[in-house]
């Protein structure tokens, strides 16, 4: 790496333990250009092994007995589950390395969503970064253990919206309020799909359209996370909303006491949940790998090439009530996702020249031979 540095490939930024700065090394001069010139190719690699397809991480605590932030890596207790899981796992990276996953981006749009349609601004979109794993958190494989790490996660929404599978335009369905439905479900009560779980009492409620059910949705999915009930949604979205943090929490709470919320988020619903959307993720997952048709996941959120929109759909509400024992679901799906779009993206001469374009003509020709 000095020798990098001295001749002017790179430059670096050297991080400090103390600072808890990591050390950057970016590329400059010749070795940018270079890489910037290096074409997009679809490479056909090894997908990620059974055994390396779970990960368990536990946190780290202080003596007094306070978290410290960090986290370390434990030893996974393997069982028969856990096995099963894995293999599962495995046939969806399978799956997904004998598949192509891109962006319908022209080459001024990608160069300009690069830097941009990044959700975290520690990764970047490396199109061959399309691998799952399994990650659980504290050191328990009965909590959390949602579906991480391929490049479609960290992504912005209106960048999911552009994700080509095979060079065909995709869909995109989640389940709506999944993290309520799974608890009315533990608690035995039919929940009716038609209502909307974010309606917590609100005058001239609007649903999907209402200015506040966003700030409504991501309140209600801190709190599931929120043990001790510190957490503040901001001035703005409380003087929108025309109510306390205090007024707002008790509205949540009253709203869906039948279910024991309170209760429940008290002791650990929040990855008591994720553990049980990510098991329904994985079947969902594995059911179609089976068939060989990659479906990308974003925790409650499936993406699929638009031609099996309404597969997806009926799957996923049918992999609900097993994973439940018949409880009630309603997924979001717009009604422009159903209509058929059989064409390639890259159908004109111009698409088929840009980066993203050959990128999809490298896996054909992989494919074939």
């Amino acid at each position: 790496m000095n020798w990098l540095e001295t001749n002017h490939y790179i430059s670096v930024i050297k991080g400090t333990e103390s600072a808890k700065r990591t050390t950057r090394v970016k590329p400059v001069g010749t070795l940018l250009n270079d890489l910037n010139n290096i074409e997009y190719q679809w490479l056909d690699l090894k997908p990620l092994s059974a055994e390396s397809s779970t990960i368990v991480r536990d946190r780290v605590y202080a003596d007094d007995g306070t978290q410290t932030g960090k986290k370390i890596d434990v030893e996974l207790a393997r069982d028969g589950r856990i096995d099963h899981q894995n293999l599962k796992i495995h046939a969806v990276n399978k799956c997904y390395k004998r598949h192509c996953f891109c962006l319908a981006l022209d080459d001024h749009q990608l160069e300009g969503e690069l830097l941009s349609g990044i959700k975290d601004k520690k990764q970047t979109i490396n199109f061959q970064r399309d691998q799952i794993t399994r990650i659980y958190s504290i050191g328990r494989t009965d909590r959390g253990g949602r579906l991480y790490r391929p490049w479609w996660q960290y992504v912005r929404s209106h960048l999911r919206e552009k994700i080509l599978i095979d060079g065909y335009p995709t869909s995109e369905i989640d389940f709506s309020g999944v993290t309520f439905r799974l608890l009315y479900a533990k608690a035995k009560i039919d929940y009716p799909a038609d209502i909307d779980v974010y309606n917590l009492g609100f005058d001239d409620w609007k649903g999907s359209e209402d200015p506040r059910r966003k700030i409504i949705k991501k309140f209600v999915n801190a709190v599931f996370n929120d043990e001790e009930e510190k957490y503040y949604p901001g001035k703005d979205a409380l003087k929108l909303l025309g109510c306390s943090v205090k007024e707002l929490r008790e509205k949540l709470y009253k709203t869906h006491e039948a279910a024991g919320l309170r209760d429940n988020i008290v002791s650990g619903w929040g990855l008591e949940s994720h553990f049980r959307d990510s098991q329904i993720a994985l079947a969902i997952l594995h059911f179609f790998a089976c068939q060989d048709i990659p479906v990308l996941s974003v925790h409650d959120s499936f993406i699929i090439d638009r031609r099996h929109t309404e597969t997806l759909n009926k799957v996923m509400q049918q992999v609900f009530k097993i994973y439940t024992d018949g409880g009630i679901v309603a997924t979001d799906l717009e009604a422009d996702n159903l209509a058929i779009n059989s064409e390639y993206w890259d159908n004109t001469e111009e698409r088929k020249e840009s980066k993203m374009g050959r990128f999809i003509h490298s896996w054909r020709k992989n494919i074939k031979n």
